[in-house]
């Protein structure tokens, strides 16, 4: 899913790894220490730092590096292992057993999370019932919602269960973290039903989630943010954020966006599931706030982005029949624009307007 930097593999078959060496040897000694029944609070923090700073949407990949790196399977593949007699999981886990985690893993509870990359969906099942706190990371988060595409039926059933009873206490830091890196590709769990997108999409929906991803917006920040953005328009209670992200969001595409759904009036936002074209797949409402045209075009109008000029530019030239002598003033502004699109658009603007009045 994302664009992770690549190591040299020290533990797989594998070339490469997302994993840092540091990052791949925690992971490794944790494996380790869990079938000798020997894990500490050192393994558990040096594997909880190993996924600190993984990005939410490398979740996909990351899962599968986690099972293989720690050994994670119903029997031990290793090299130096006893292919039928090597210890999967402590006490009563072993060969199917999997009726009770043990003593051992509920004195060490962080470990179900390890466990939720088990190759063994009813070591995933039970590692996601034992859950008994809200994602404190952006990974969690990202964890428990792919578990909730498993594709064994239960995995998917217990993840759903956990995400509605914790995502509610999940803090909106974390909740926003993980959404700019997992929204744009949430669409791609096929196996999500509508009950799991509503779980997701009500969790994004919180009052103080919506103001930690306006912050966020206004800032410089990696992740697929205009996709984040265009999600956001869905929501009407988002509206009164436009004007503030149209005047100073840092990023010159979020601006854009804003300031072109003022000019609208209309929020739009892509549904994958719409069939047709790309642009056929777009929904639309009216926003529920009010504006003035000719002040959102001036602000578009003198931009520093050519990105957003284009959108003051487009809208002249949609307006054009309607034009006031402040958008003439505007668009005589624009006609010397050092970008191209924007002259050709106000070109196109003059030329419709002498248009009209040859008409009248």
């Amino acid at each position: 899913m994302g664009n992770a930097k690549c190591y040299g593999d020290l533990y797989t078959h594998r070339k490469f790894s997302i994993f840092p060496p540091k990052a791949q040897t925690a992971i490794f000694e944790i494996g380790n220490a869990l079938r000798d029944s020997s894990v500490t609070d050192e393994h558990i923090l040096a594997y909880q730092r190993s996924l600190r700073d993984v990005p939410a949407s490398d979740i996909s990949r990351t899962a599968d590096e986690i099972r293989l790196i720690a050994r994670l399977y119903l029997v031990d593949y290793g090299h130096n292992a006893n292919f039928w007699d090597a210890p999967i999981l402590p006490a009563d886990w072993r060969k199917f057993k999997l009726s009770s985690p043990g003593e051992f893993l509920k004195a060490q509870p962080d470990l179900f999370w390890l466990l939720l990359f088990h190759s063994s969906g009813y070591v995933r099942q039970d590692a996601i019932k034992q859950l008994k706190r809200a994602p404190a990371t952006e990974f969690e988060m990202a964890a428990i919602l792919y578990r909730m595409n498993d594709w064994v039926d239960q995995v998917r059933t217990e993840a759903a269960i956990y995400a509605s009873s914790y995502f509610p206490k999940t803090s909106a830091q974390v909740i926003g973290k993980s959404a700019f890196f997992l929204l744009p590709y949430s669409h791609q769990f096929r196996r999500w039903s509508n009950h799991e997108r509503k779980i997701f999409e009500h969790t994004l929906s919180r009052t103080d989630v919506l103001n930690m991803l306006h912050t966020e917006l206004l800032s410089q920040r990696p992740g697929q943010i205009s996709w984040l953005l265009r999600w956001l328009l869905k929501k009407p209670g988002f509206d009164h954020n436009l004007q503030e992200l149209a005047q100073s969001a840092a990023i010159p595409i979020i601006r854009a966006i804003a300031l072109d759904t003022l000019l609208l009036g209309q929020a739009r936002w892509y549904d994958p599931n719409i069939k047709g074209n790309a642009l056929a797949r777009f929904r639309e409402r009216q926003i529920e706030v009010s504006t003035d045209f000719e002040i959102q075009l001036e602000i578009a109008a003198f931009d520093k982005s050519p990105k957003v000029r284009r959108m003051a530019a487009d809208a002249l030239l949609r307006k054009h029949q309607y034009a006031s002598k402040n958008m003439d003033r505007i668009a005589n502004h624009l006609r010397s624009d050092k970008d191209t699109p924007v002259r050709d658009h106000i070109e196109a603007y003059f030329r419709k307007r002498k248009d009209l009045e040859r008409a009248e």
